[in-house]
């Protein structure tokens, strides 16, 4: 740096208007764009006392002035692109955007230390890294997700795309452009499709080659998360609900579907399948699932043409279900199994519809074999 320079910039260091402070940015962020000379020790340290002095007492015009400055020249020095980088989002967004000197621990400090706003800008960088986006996707909210998803220069890691395939399920938004990037293996793309409407199913089925026993297993993996989550809230969860649905559109609670549910203890979402199942309100499927002697249940599934020994599973397992560690009375599944094989097929169902249009009737029938001596 010339004499003259060093003079120039203490001028320009004594102007407080807004014009001179954005010229002073200017002529000390050049100093650090290596092009055409060489900073001495001592050169590189006034310059430096300068750009502290800005960074810490100018106006947010001129710090989102000098930051514009700074984002592209690669001898900054980093501390101050570090500041500049947690300032507001104004200022801070040309170095999150663009500065090179941002490394992956950098950029990571700065994920967990700042919001929304700041993430968002690093997860559209042109090239970020897994190390990055394990924490973009570990702290920040969904509209972060998403824009790491979009982003072709992110890369994804395996852990990631895990914990993106369960927020998928319940962020609609995430599903189409986490089965389009290339990172999405077909054993996670098997558990979306569960919760795929028509259009993202023939998606997937032709992006993935996916056979039938993955899509069980898969629906088995989902089953088993959703019992771990459910047994934190008491009412049904979004996603509990929106699968159900989906479930019931595709023809696809089964018998077995029934009662891997219960055996998970999912009651919550067992009475959701029933509810699709039967089209009864949800009222009724809850006096079917609270009644003792499982008369009902039973009625239900010779109706619905569910075989005898899945009735027997169904009705076990919802008793140990609601009694927990007391022992199931044998007399009980035997008077169950009685009133099964009794109803025929043809009286099962007329009764049935009469519940579907008047659940009073279903109740009166809980009540009259609830009343009935053993």
């Amino acid at each position: 740096m010339i004499p003259h320079q060093i003079s120039d910039l203490y001028r320009l260091s004594q102007n407080r208007s807004i014009e001179g402070r954005r010229l002073l940015a200017g002529a000390v962020s050049d100093l650090f764009s290596g092009e055409g000379m060489v900073l001495s020790d001592k050169e590189r340290a006034i310059a430096t006392d300068i750009l502290r002095q800005l960074v810490h007492s100018a106006e947010v015009e001129i710090r989102k002035a000098l930051a514009e400055h700074l984002a592209g020249q690669p001898l900054a020095p980093v501390d101050l692109v570090m500041t500049l980088a947690g300032d507001q989002i104004l200022v801070a967004e040309p170095v999150l955007r663009f500065s090179a000197l941002l490394g992956d621990a950098e950029l990571v400090a700065l994920i967990r230390k700042l919001g929304a706003p700041h993430q968002l800008v690093i997860a559209k960088r042109s090239s970020v890294g897994e190390t990055v986006t394990d924490a973009l996707i570990a702290h920040g909210p969904t509209e972060v997700a998403y824009a790491v998803l979009v982003n072709p220069g992110s890369k994804i890691s395996r852990n990631s795309v895990l914990a993106l395939t369960r927020a998928a399920q319940r962020e609609t938004v995430l599903r189409r452009p986490l089965l389009a990037r290339a990172e999405m293996p077909p054993d996670l793309a098997a558990r979306l499709y569960w919760w795929a409407g028509a259009e993202l199913r023939r998606f997937i089925n032709s992006r993935f080659t996916i056979d039938s026993q993955q899509l069980d297993g898969a629906l088995k993996t989902v089953l088993k998360e959703l019992a771990a989550s459910s047994q934190q809230h008491r009412d049904a969860l979004p996603e509990q609900i929106e699968l159900a649905d989906r479930l019931a559109e595709h023809q696809a609670i089964t018998p077995t579907l029934l009662i891997q549910t219960l055996r998970l203890r999912n009651t919550g979402l067992f009475a959701l399948l029933l509810t699709r199942l039967t089209r009864l309100d949800e009222n009724g499927v809850r006096a079917i699932l609270d009644e003792d002697g499982g008369e009902a249940l039973a009625l239900i599934c010779k109706a619905l043409g569910i075989d005898k020994a899945s009735f027997a599973t169904l009705f076990l397992l919802g008793r140990a279900v609601k009694m927990g560690d007391k022992a199931i009375d044998p007399r009980e599944l035997s008077r169950a199994m009685g009133l099964y094989d009794r109803l025929t097929l043809e009286a099962s169902k007329k009764l049935f519809q009469r519940w579907q249009n008047d659940s009073g009737d279903m109740h009166a029938f809980i009540a009259r074999y609830a009343n009935r001596s053993e």
